[in-house]
């Protein structure tokens, strides 16, 4: 039997430019992976969001299929006939403490249509945009809810309160739902943008096309400034058309200054550089108010 001889078998280290090598490539790696695995997640958070308000349209549509086919309130009437037009309306209703989780302004909240939907879409939770920061109302009521509240990135086209289905002129085209408050998820409120102007209490208030919202008055339609920038993901936002189709549009604004926009995709007419919107497109027919050109009920989206 052969004898196998011991042979000394030497270890030689990384030398210390091997080591700085490889740590440059999995550096290198890194700057090149990493971006990727943001915008997978930015697009995931894009999609999940779209697809959250995509129900709610779809809710609206059933609500109305069961209210003689007329769109949700996007206002609140409140005791003695005011109507809180430029009001944000409490999501769920009740979650407030004093007056707010009393009757008459519990069943009053719960006729707007953030609370109205809810028989159809049983959950707030569609209302929130993924990713998105919160922010809050200047009040004390967060430190003592009544019941959990819930947040809101959506907005409803409030030009379209109590409208009929039939009434709308391209269904593919004007929006029922938005994302009209701008990158932020609104803690424990939910509005209406653009939304009518109803300044005189006890009385009717609509979309006149020939004519203000209000008998014997001289009011259109207002719209809300955007929490933040228009781009909510990416360079664009959502929005969800009166026949449910849903899509991502690319928004103006430049980052070169002040920029006007002409383009029938876009509500808004001027950005700043942050592409947050400072003016809205309206219309008007002869002397009739104005109402925002992207949202009204009759729009062909000709008006340029």
């Amino acid at each position: 039997m052969q004898e196998v001889p011991n042979i000394n078998r030497t270890r030689r280290a990384f030398t210390l430019i091997e080591l700085l090598v490889v740590i440059a490539i999995i550096a290198i790696l890194a700057a090149i992976l990493f971006p990727v695995f943001a915008q997978a997640k930015e697009a995931a958070k894009k999609t999940q969001t779209l697809n959250n308000y995509k129900q709610v349209a779809t809710s609206m549509i059933m609500y109305a299929g069961d209210n003689d086919d007329l769109f949700p309130l996007a206002n609140v009437t409140a005791a003695g006939g005011a109507i809180l037009w430029n009001s944000a309306i409490s999501i769920p209703q009740g979650w407030r403490p004093g007056t707010f989780s009393t009757e008459p302004r519990l069943s009053q909240d719960a006729t707007h249509w953030s609370n109205s939907i809810q028989a159809y879409s049983k959950s707030y939770e569609i209302y929130e945009g993924a990713g998105m920061p919160k922010f809050r109302a200047a009040i004390a009521d967060y430190g003592t809810p009544v019941r959990k509240w819930a947040n809101s990135a959506v907005t409803f086209n409030g030009l379209l309160e109590a409208q009929g289905t039939s009434a709308i002129a391209l269904p593919s085209r004007l929006s029922l739902v938005w994302q009209g408050q701008g990158k932020g998820n609104y803690e424990g409120f939910a509005i209406s943008n653009p939304t009518l102007q109803c300044p005189t209490a006890n009385s009717p208030c609509s979309f006149n096309p020939g004519g203000p919202t209000q008998s014997g008055g001289s009011s259109g339609s207002a719209w809300f400034g955007l929490y933040s920038s228009a781009w909510v993901y990416g360079k664009g936002m959502h929005f969800v058309a009166t026949d449910t189709s849903a899509k991502f549009v690319k928004m103006g604004g430049t980052a070169n200054g002040t920029t006007q926009n002409r383009s029938v995709n876009d509500p808004f007419a001027v950005y700043n550089t942050q592409g947050n919107p400072i003016s809205i497109w309206n219309c008007a027919l002869g002397s009739a108010p104005a109402y925002s050109c992207f949202f009204r009920p009759d729009s062909e989206f000709n008006y340029f």
